[in-house]
């Protein structure tokens, strides 16, 4: 399959044999399309027939017509070889050698940008998802999130996707495998099916792929970096659970409530607007950062983003020494404006940030 050039990136679903993820692709494609807009142009494989009516919407001329080819080569095919399953192997087979994959690798996307760059990047999908609906449904829910046209055109150069962009993009997907993983514990799985009931039942019973009328009142971020939205009544529900967490960082009432340790009582302090976000972008852009990053000002001006940075660690974290914090940990620096800080909660520590959705 030698695509023309398009814009944006192809999306190519390469299952095992059973092929769990092209049906997982070809039942959702409106959806995933819908979600990736331009920027990503969906490619199952098998018969080019039932591929969605978004793709068929968004090709080029040029793809259009390597697709009309194709159709006649593919009828060709299934009569040498008489069966669609056979024809499909065939072409997992080709594309396994194309992009250098080995059997034990699969099932996964790849996420493929063509001439001039030939870069890929792979978002990897465990089997064990495909066995159960309702994971197959919170699947679905994330990737319309995490692969949507706004999501992925940030790793883009100028609205083009170069070598650079693709290594970025590797980077983002190991952090959704990482989510992906939790989508069948209970914590992670319960706020998605939550968020599934609160949605109107009388459509999601007619219509099991429907996932548009998702009530997106707030995001929640947990463990994992997992993005979650959530309903109204189901962000009221998690905040009246606090005491299963350590630390709530509630962005929606601007509040934190904290505890060092599972025997203590919580701790309830304001957070300002401004104290909030910028805990919200030291959680949300995982790595080393200084303060001044995030509140786009000049070295000049330094000083005032530490000052707010450290009053809002204050209201939000645990001190467990001199400088020493539970959720922030200090790198390097002889003076506040080369100290650098990394959101690092320990393992044992139960925490989650709320944000509206719209914020």
């Amino acid at each position: 399959m030698n695509e023309p050039e398009v814009y944006g990136l192809f999306a190519i679903p390469i299952s095992t044999p059973d092929g769990e993820l092209i049906d997982f692709v070809l039942k959702y494609g409106n959806e995933l399309g819908d979600s990736g807009g331009q920027v990503l142009l969906w490619r199952p494989l098998g018969d080019p027939r039932r591929t969605d009516a978004v793709y068929k919407k968004q090709r080029t001329k040029a793809l259009e017509l390597a697709d009309g080819v194709y159709i006649n080569e593919y009828k060709q095919e299934i009569a040498r070889s008489g069966s669609s399953a056979h024809h499909r192997r065939g072409e997992v087979l080709q594309l396994r050698k194309r992009f250098g994959l080995q059997q034990e690798d699969l099932p996964l996307i790849v996420f493929y940008a063509g001439d001039p760059v030939n870069e890929k990047a792979i978002l990897h999908i465990p089997e064990h998802i495909f066995t159960n609906k309702q994971h197959c449904r919170n699947l679905l829910l994330l990737l319309s999130h995490k692969l949507s046209e706004s999501m992925i055109l940030q790793f883009a150069s100028s609205g083009a996707f170069t070598k650079m962009s693709m290594l970025k993009l590797q980077s983002y997907f190991i952090d959704i495998e990482k989510i992906i993983v939790l989508l069948g514990e209970p914590e992670i799985s319960g706020i998605i099916e939550d968020n599934n009931r609160d949605r109107n039942d009388s459509r999601l019973h007619a219509e099991e792929s429907d996932v548009d009328c998702i009530n997106n009142y707030a995001l929640y971020y947990s463990r994992g970096m997992s993005i979650i939205p959530l309903s109204k009544d189901k962000y009221k529900e998690l905040v009246c659970s606090y005491n299963q967490y350590d630390i709530i960082i509630d962005g929606v009432a601007r509040k934190c409530y904290k505890r060092d340790c599972a025997s203590s009582a919580h701790q309830e302090k304001l957070l300002t607007p401004s104290e909030f976000n910028i805990i919200r972008d030291f959680v949300a852009h995982e790595g080393i950062h200084r303060p001044m990053k995030f509140r786009n000002c000049s070295k000049g001006r330094a000083m005032s983003a530490i000052r707010l940075f450290d009053s809002a660690r204050k209201k939000v974290d645990i001190r467990l020494s001199t400088g020493e914090f539970m959720l922030f940990r200090t790198h390097g620096g002889r003076t506040p404006e080369l100290r650098r800080y990394e959101f690092a909660p320990p393992e044992e520590i139960k925490w989650t940030l709320i944000e509206l959705a719209d914020s």
